[in-house]
């Protein structure tokens, strides 16, 4: 089924910063980039988007227009030309899934065990990110590249404050040097399969930041004492105030179970009227 520049526009207005539109359209791999990167590093990609939603639509429909441009720029060169948005996209990417993966180590031991040796799996994140950007769209490139050259620069993660974006900036070259045009018609997978392999990649990314929240991240209080983000929020949740809404919430729920909701919407509106 021929996908609708009408309906891509519509779910890039009401989606867009979660990537529905690129989703929609089959870019996969642009829609989940979106989501992480709310909307395309702060918004700048719907921005590029209004203006290329045409050209996204004539690829996922393969429409004539589209394969003769792609069959005159194979005829004029082998390689993709340099861009440096998909450059820039591809350091910023994979920096972001480096950094993540780095933070998300626990600096403490857990069960008596240090987890620090988890730092060789860094290098993968720049990879990652690298071969997900470059293989965005018309063009491809293998991961083996970029996965090597970013492994190479796993010594610099000896020094005192790891230099983990070397990964990611020579994993992007690398992958320059063996990109190709991507050949044939886009492949289309089955709506339950994307969703699954979309969900699993959000379901890991997501944990990672947990991870980085409760065991890494710390935050300073008022009286300037650095605490763990973990027990702020312990500390937050056995407040006294915090305990005063959960039982002001549970009245409030009782409250509409026995009277319903427009009664308890017109006490609400009484309330706020005396009160302000």
């Amino acid at each position: 089924m021929e996908k609708s520049l009408v309906i891509a526009y519509i779910l890039w207005a009401i989606g867009g910063w979660l990537g529905l539109h690129h989703f929609y359209l089959g870019r996969d791999r642009q829609a989940f980039v979106w989501w992480t990167l709310v909307g395309g590093y702060g918004g700048l990609g719907l921005i590029v988007d209004f203006f290329r939603m045409s050209r996204y639509v004539e690829y996922a429909n393969y429409s004539p227009k589209y394969q003769d441009t792609i069959r005159q720029k194979t005829k004029d060169s082998l390689k993709p030309s340099f861009s440096f948005y998909r450059f820039a996209g591809q350091i910023v990417f994979g920096n972001l899934l480096s950094w993540v993966a780095y933070r998300a180590i626990p600096e403490e031991e857990i069960l008596g065990v240090s987890l620090w040796w988890l730092i060789v799996l860094v290098p993968l994140g720049s990879a990652i990110g690298v071969h997900v950007i470059g293989n965005i769209g018309s063009q491809e490139g293998s991961i083996i590249p970029s996965l090597l050259a970013a492994y190479a620069a796993l010594p610099f993660y000896t020094m005192p404050y790891p230099k983990y974006q070397w990964s990611t900036w020579l994993a992007a070259f690398a992958f320059r040097l063996r990109v190709r045009w991507r050949k044939g018609k886009p492949q289309k997978r089955h709506i339950c399969k994307r969703v699954a392999i979309m969900s699993a990649c959000g379901v890991l990314y997501l944990s990672l930041w947990t991870s980085y929240m409760y065991y890494n991240l710390r935050i300073t209080n008022e009286h300037g004492e650095s605490i763990r983000f973990r027990d702020s929020v312990a500390n937050l949740v056995n407040s006294p105030m915090f305990r005063e809404l959960r039982d002001s919430l549970r009245h409030l729920w009782k409250y509409y179970k026995v009277h319903g909701w427009q009664t308890l919407w017109n006490e609400v509106r009484l309330y706020c009227f005396l009160n302000y």
